[in-house]
């Protein structure tokens, strides 16, 4: 089941986090979810667990996309995507932006999802995309 985030996700989603990135600070959004800084969040819950989780700030920038270890692959990311895509669009009144670098074929898997490359950098391994729906 998708839906929106509540504050008892927030352990977790760090969770899941901390298991895909070898980072032991908490990361930007964690300190927003504290905070209640303008945010727009969405979890992945299956079976009373949370098992995937978007960010994104109120400007429409996908700030944090994860989904755990053992549920890659089965287009829960996807999900998210196309939920936070059209969240952005519906109440934002924005296209969701975001920037990645091509790890494991990231720009071609947003590419896939209707992201387009708006920007390049460091040396062709960084990209800003964009949602192409209005």
């Amino acid at each position: 089941m998708l839906r929106h985030a509540r504050a008892t996700d927030y352990a977790a989603c760090t969770a899941i986090f901390h298991a895909i990135f070898d980072i032991t600070e908490d990361p930007r959004w964690v300190v927003a979810w504290k905070t209640r800084s303008p945010t727009v969040s969405f979890v992945v819950e299956e079976y009373g667990s949370v098992t995937g989780f978007a960010v994104v700030s109120k400007a429409g920038v996908l700030t944090y996309l994860c989904v755990a270890s053992a549920r890659q692959g089965q287009g829960l990311g996807s999900d998210l995507v196309r939920t936070v895509t059209r969240s952005a669009r519906e109440t934002l009144r924005r296209r969701l932006r975001l920037t990645t670098a091509n790890v494991q074929g990231l720009r071609e898997w947003y590419e896939r999802l209707g992201f387009r490359v708006v920007r390049t950098w460091t040396g062709g391994t960084c990209f800003d995309m964009v949602s192409t729906g209005v």
